[in-house]
């Protein structure tokens, strides 16, 4: 409607099954090719007397194919494809017993204002992320690592990826992959374990990246709240995280002379040598 001109583009998938498809009901693609623009389709009309028959058979055989047990999507969401799906389940699930082997998670405690998970005066989940980011910077990726702030049915805290993204311009929804099971997951219709999957709106996330993640606490986390706590935990990783550019490091040890000049020494008394006895 706004003059933009769409292509379609098919993978070689795709071409395969119409393929298949033409060559088992050769006699439906030839009937179509006769009456291309119809609106509606009479099965006599395509198959002749007794047309409607054919119909059990061409659904039997579409309900057969692996095409079948596909999701249905809109054409403008962003999806990964089953095999790309199970690869992210299994990254998670190796990052999380690596961790479990490391002694990780440990319970760390900081003091993260109320602000930053809600407005003021609400008793309910908002999307306060919205005004906090920046719009440019908000926008989700396929692949994106995230930690879940105020979507329903999903634990506080827990972290996943990005799968797919509904209209992120308008609906703002995307299907996550957690890294753990929880009560409130699904399978995302097969594209996930069980109890894995979330449909959720992504002004309930927050975007995990080493770039951004300095850049949202101190948004966030305003200094004297729990800044230090943060700085501690950062620097504890890296400990030049925190230094200031350009500034030098202080010293451990000093000499004597850099510290205090010395004390001046009393010039020693001329004593007249002894006259020897004749």
């Amino acid at each position: 409607g706004n003059g933009e001109r769409i292509i379609w583009e098919y993978t070689p998938k795709a071409i395969r099954l119409i393929e298949a498809y033409r060559t088992t009901f050769p006699q439906l693609f030839a009937g179509l090719s006769k009456f291309p623009h119809e609106k509606k389709y009479d099965a006599n009309q395509i198959f002749g007397p007794n047309g409607t028959a054919w119909l059990p058979v061409i659904r039997d055989w579409l309900n057969k194919l692996d095409s079948a047990k596909l999701p249905r999507s809109p054409v403008s969401t962003q999806s990964m494809s089953h095999e790309a799906v199970a690869a992210v389940q299994k990254a998670a699930d190796v990052r999380t017993l690596a961790l479990k082997k490391r002694g990780y998670p440990k319970d760390i405690f900081i003091k993260v204002p109320g602000t930053a998970l809600y407005r003021e005066a609400s008793t309910a989940a908002t999307d306060i992320m919205v005004t906090t980011l920046d719009p440019k910077e908000g926008i989700p990726q396929l692949g994106d690592r995230i930690v879940n702030l105020a979507a329903d049915g999903i634990p506080f805290g827990l972290r996943g990826t990005v799968v797919a993204i509904h209209e992120a311009g308008s609906t703002g929804c995307v299907e996550v992959v957690m890294d753990a099971e929880f009560m409130g997951g699904n399978s995302l219709q097969g594209m996930c374990s069980k109890f894995r999957g979330k449909l959720c709106p992504w002004s309930r996330l927050l975007k995990v990246a080493p770039e951004d993640s300095k850049k949202v606490v101190d948004k966030l986390v305003p200094r004297g709240s729990g800044q230090a706590a943060v700085d501690k935990i950062i620097s504890s990783i890296d400990p030049a995280a925190n230094a200031q550019p350009g500034s030098a490091q202080p010293a451990t040890a000093v000499s004597r002379s850099a510290s205090a000049p010395p004390k001046p020494q009393k010039p020693a008394a001329n004593k007249t040598p002894p006259k020897a006895k004749q």
